[in-house]
């Protein structure tokens, strides 16, 4: 019924919002890094800064979510495969994981999900800085104070 639709909706908010918390403000704090640490005769391009920065921040997230990612996964299709999905909650699926493998039971997966993770963090946050500077550059044309960026050649202008 309904309420099978939604099964492990709180263990996959219980991932997303962590690994959002830690992605977004490592992501931004590693691009303006990057692009500080760029002078302007260097030739390394914005997108690779962005890659970059979207690459570790990516992983990072991966890597320190990588336990909720085990419990919601299998929360949802059952703790071992071929199993039914549990009935109990998220935390007795995770008993059931320490109980069954202990600690480590909880990095199974860490490396492949580092890894599309990054890349996935390239693609995604690299879509997320294209829109944004293209947003940005938009209304800043029209005049609007929704852009509270400016660019550095602007900041060395007024100084």
């Amino acid at each position: 019924g309904w309420r099978g639709l939604y099964k492990g909706l709180g263990a996959t908010l219980a991932l997303d919002l962590p690994f959002a918390l830690v992605q977004f403000p490592l992501f931004e704090a590693l691009r303006i890094r990057l692009a500080a640490r760029r002078d302007t005769s260097a030739s390394l391009p914005i997108a690779a800064d962005v890659a970059i920065a979207g690459a570790v921040a990516g992983s990072a997230a991966a890597a320190v979510t990588a336990p909720l990612d085990v419990v919601r996964t299998r929360h949802v299709l059952g703790v071992r495969p071929g199993e039914l999905a549990s009935r109990g909650s998220a935390i007795d699926t995770a008993k059931a994981i320490y109980a069954a493998e202990g600690l480590r039971g909880f990095s199974r997966g860490l490396l492949p999900r580092t890894i599309y993770m990054g890349l996935g963090g390239i693609a995604y946050l690299g879509t997320y800085a294209l829109c944004s500077s293209a947003l940005d550059a938009h209304f800043a044309g029209a005049g609007s104070d929704l852009s509270t960026r400016r660019s550095a050649e602007e900041v060395r202008n007024t100084t």
